[in-house]
C-alpha cells in the first residue's frame, strides 16, 4: 500500500476497548515504539470513555517521508459490533522551494482533515465512527429500503452490488473518496464485464442512490457533495435485442400445445409484461360486448411468487382484447373446465399464475428447436407487438399507449425493431426513383434528333 494511501488497523473489544492486535501475539508488547507510541496510548484512553458525545477535532501529525510531507492521522471505523482504528498517512507536498517546513503545509493539512473531522459528527453514530462502503450497504441502506422499493428493484440492486461492486468498493472510507475514483471504476467495470450503457446507467445510479441516502440521513457531513454526480461511464455497444415478427407470432400459435399456446397470444396481441401474465385472473378479463372490444384489466403482478402492484400508473390501464385473442381466451377457458374465479394461468399455488420459465423449459423448448425456431425469450413477444404496429404506420406514441409506456421514448428505443427487410424495400424505392430522375434528366440534356436515312438517332455530347 502506496504512503499516500496507508492504513494500520486496529480492533477495540467491547469489553474494555483495549487494542488487539494479530501482530502483537507475534511480537510481543513492546511491538509498539517510536513516535506511534503516544498516539497508540491516547487511542486506548479514548477508547475507554464510553459514552462520550463530545468530538474532539484531529488534527494529526506532519511529519517528513522520503521527499514528502506526509499527513499521518487517526479514524474509527465502525465493523458490524466492532470498532477499528485505521492510522491513516497521507501525502501533503513535496518537500521544495516552496514547501521546505511544517509551518508551510499546514493549512494543506487542514484543508484535508476537514472532511475526515465533519464526517465524525454523524448523528446516528455517537461513537463518531464512520462507515466503510460495504458496511454501510449492507447494514443500513438496504435494510431501509425495503418496503420502500419493489421487491425486483431490490433484488436487482443486491445482485448489481454483489457482482460488480462489493469485490471493488467494499472497504472505501465513504467520506474519503472522489468522482475520479468512482469513474476509474465503473471504467474497469465496463471493460472487463463488457456490459452495456443500461447496465451501467444502473450501477451508477445504485451507488448515487446510496451516497443521497447517506447524506439525507446524516451519515455523511452536511453539506457534502454526493461524488457519483458528474460521473461519465465508457460507451459499450448494447447487446441487441430481437422482436418476433407477426408471421413468428402465428407460427407459434400453429405448432404450440394449448397453455403455451394462449399464454404467447396473450403476450403478442395483448402486450402483457411477464410479471402480469402471472397475475392474471380470470375476473380480470371481460369478454367484447357488442361492438365493444373485450378488455384486460391489469390489477396485479407477480414476481418469484411475490404479489405486488402494477410497475407504474399507467401500467394500470385496461388492455384492449382483440377478437383473435378474445377466442383463444374462450377456448382456453373451456378447456380449464369454464372457470371464473382464479388464475387464468393456475400454477402450483392456488392464487399465483404459473412461471412462465418453466413453462417454456418443459413444454417449449425441445419443440421449438426441432423445428428450428430462434427463441428470444418471452420479452420478444411484446417487442414484437411494438415492431408490428410501427410496420403498419402507427405512431409511436399510440404503440407506446398499447404497451403503457410512460415515456414514448422508451418504446421506439428498445421495443421498435425495424426490420432490415424494410429498409432494403426503402433502399429499392429510393433507387427506382433516382433512376426515374436520372433517366428525364438525361433526356432533356441530351435530346434525340432525325438524321437521314434514319428514323432517329442520338445527339453526340456537345463538346
Amino acid at each position: 500500500m502506496g504512503e499516500d494511501d496507508a492504513e494500520t488497523t486496529h480492533r477495540l473489544c467491547p469489553e474494555d476497548c483495549t487494542r488487539t492486535n494479530a501482530g502483537d501475539e507475534r511480537r510481543g508488547t513492546q511491538s509498539h515504539r517510536g513516535p506511534w507510541r503516544e498516539i497508540y496510548e491516547r487511542l486506548a484512553q479514548d477508547g475507554a470513555q464510553k459514552g462520550e458525545k463530545t468530538m474532539t477535532t484531529i488534527k494529526g501529525s506532519i511529519t517528513r517521508h522520503r521527499g514528502w510531507w506526509c499527513l499521518r492521522y487517526r479514524e474509527r471505523i465502525r465493523e458490524g459490533a466492532a470498532l477499528v482504528w485505521v492510522l491513516r498517512s497521507k501525502r501533503i507536498a513535496r518537500v521544495d522551494s516552496l514547501h521546505k517546513t511544517k509551518r508551510s503545509v499546514e493549512r494543506l493539512a487542514e484543508s484535508m482533515m476537514e472532511p475526515v473531522n465533519a464526517a465524525r459528527k454523524n448523528p446516528n453514530e455517537s461513537s463518531g465512527a464512520i462507515f466503510r462502503l460495504g458496511e454501510f450497504v449492507e447494514t443500513k441502506y438496504f435494510p431501509a429500503i425495503e418496503g420502500k422499493r419493489e421487491a425486483s428493484t431490490i433484488d436487482g440492486y443486491k445482485k448489481t452490488w454483489n457482482r460488480y461492486l462489493n469485490p471493488r468498493c467494499a472497504n472505501w472510507l465513504m467520506h474519503d473518496r472522489e468522482t475520479h475514483h468512482f469513474e476509474t471504476m465503473l471504467d474497469e467495470i465496463a471493460k472487463t464485464e463488457n456490459l452495456g450503457a443500461q447496465t451501467m446507467a444502473h450501477v451508477r445510479f445504485f451507488l448515487s442512490g446510496v451516497y443521497d441516502f447517506a447524506i439525507h440521513k446524516g451519515y455523511l457531513a452536511k453539506g457534502t457533495t454526493n461524488p457519483l454526480i458528474g460521473v461519465e461511464t465508457s460507451k459499450v455497444e448494447e447487446a441487441e435485442t430481437r422482436a418476433y415478427t407477426a408471421e413468428e407470432t402465428i407460427l407459434l400459435l400453429d405448432v404450440l400445445p394449448p397453455m403455451p399456446r394462449t399464454i404467447v397470444a396473450v403476450m403478442g396481441f395483448a402486450a402483457l409484461r411477464n410479471s402480469e401474465v402471472r397475475g392474471l385472473q380470470w375476473p380480470d378479463y371481460l369478454p367484447a360486448n357488442g361492438n365493444q372490444l373485450g378488455m384486460i384489466q391489469i390489477n396485479r403482478k407477480v414476481w418469484r411468487g411475490r404479489i405486488g402492484k402494477p410497475k407504474t400508473k399507467k401500467s394500470k390501464a385496461p388492455v384492449p382484447v382483440i377478437p383473435q385473442l378474445a377466442v383463444i381466451l374462450e377456448e382456453h377457458r373451456r378447456a380449464c373446465g369454464g372457470v371464473t374465479t382464479g388464475p387464468i394461468f393456475p400454477g402450483r399455488k392456488p392464487a399465483i399464475g404459473c412461471d412462465l420459465d418453466g413453462v417454456y423449459r418443459h413444454h417449449m423448448k425441445s419443440l421449438l428447436r426441432g423445428i428450428g425456431f430462434e427463441w428470444e425469450g418471452w420479452y420478444g413477444l411484446r417487442r414484437g407487438t411494438a415492431t408490428t404496429l410501427d410496420r403498419l404506420g402507427v405512431p409511436v406514441e399510440v404503440a407506446a399507449m398499447i404497451l403503457r409506456h410512460t415515456n414514448s421514448r422508451t418504446t421506439e428505443k428498445h421495443y421498435v425493431k425495424r426490420a432490415p427487410a424494410i429498409a432494403i424495400d426503402a433502399m429499392r424505392r429510393f433507387s427506382e426513383g433516382f433512376a426515374k430522375i436520372q433517366a428525364l434528366r438525361e433526356h432533356e440534356m441530351f435530346p434525340t434528333v432525325p438524321h437521314e436515312g434514319t428514323k432517329e438517332v442520338p445527339n453526340t455530347r456537345v463538346q
